[in-house]
C-alpha cells in the first residue's frame, strides 16, 4: 500500500505525521527539504487547500516538484540523511493523562505574563489526585499557578507524589495549538 510519513525537528522540537498505518520497511526511501522551502511549501499549501485538496509531487535524488492545478513549486533537496530519532522516543511509558484542550491552552496562555528570561514552566502531575499544576515565576512580576483536573490511564507502577517537567511554553504552546 502507498505510505507517505513527514518527520521535522528543529534540535528542540519533533514532529511526524503519518498518512498511512501500513509500511512496507523493504520499500522506504526519503528526502530531505531545505528548511526554507518547507516553510515557503506550507505557506503555499496552506493557502491552496482552502480551494483543492489534491496535489502531486515527483521527485528524484537531486530535486521535488509540488503542484496542482492552481500552483507549482520546485526545490533542490537537501544532500544527506535525517537523523534516525526513533530511537529516542521511548518504547514503554509510565501512563498517560487525558486533559481539556480548551482549558490547556487557557492555562498556558495566561501563564505567559509571568515567563522568566528562559519561558520556562514547570508542571507537575499528580496521579493519584489526578491534577496537574502550572507554575511559572518571574522575579519582576511574581508567579503564576493553576491547576487542571485530569484523567489518567496507567500509573499502576508509580509510587511516587508527582512527576515534575519543564517545557520552554513557547514550544509547548506552539506544539499544543496545533494538534
Amino acid at each position: 500500500s502507498d505510505y507517505v510519513f513527514f518527520a521535522a525537528t528543529d534540535s528542540f522540537r519533533l514532529a511526524e505525521k503519518n498518512f498511512s498505518n501500513d509500511i512496507q520497511e523493504k520499500n522506504i526511501f526519503s528526502i530531505l527539504i531545505p528548511l526554507k522551502n518547507a516553510i515557503e511549501l506550507i505557506r503555499i499549501l496552506e493557502e491552496v487547500s482552502k480551494q483543492e485538496s489534491q496535489i502531486s509531487v515527483e521527485f528524484n535524488k537531486n530535486e521535488f516538484t509540488v503542484y496542482n492545478s492552481s500552483f507549482s513549486f520546485f526545490s533542490r533537496l537537501t544532500e544527506g540523511i535525517f537523523p534516525d530519532y526513533k530511537q529516542f522516543i521511548p518504547k514503554n511509558y509510565l501512563g498517560e493523562i487525558i486533559i481539556d484542550s480548551v482549558e490547556l491552552m487557557d492555562v498556558l496562555r495566561s501563564s505567559q505574563i509571568f515567563l522568566s528570561r528562559l519561558n520556562d514552566i514547570v508542571l507537575e502531575i499528580y496521579p493519584k489526585e489526578e491534577i496537574l499544576m502550572f507554575k511559572t515565576s518571574n522575579p519582576d512580576l511574581g508567579e503564576y499557578n493553576a491547576e487542571i483536573k485530569i484523567s489518567k490511564n496507567g500509573f499502576s507502577d508509580f509510587k511516587e507524589e508527582k512527576i515534575n517537567l519543564a517545557f520552554n511554553l513557547k514550544y509547548l504552546i506552539e506544539g499544543v495549538s496545533r494538534i
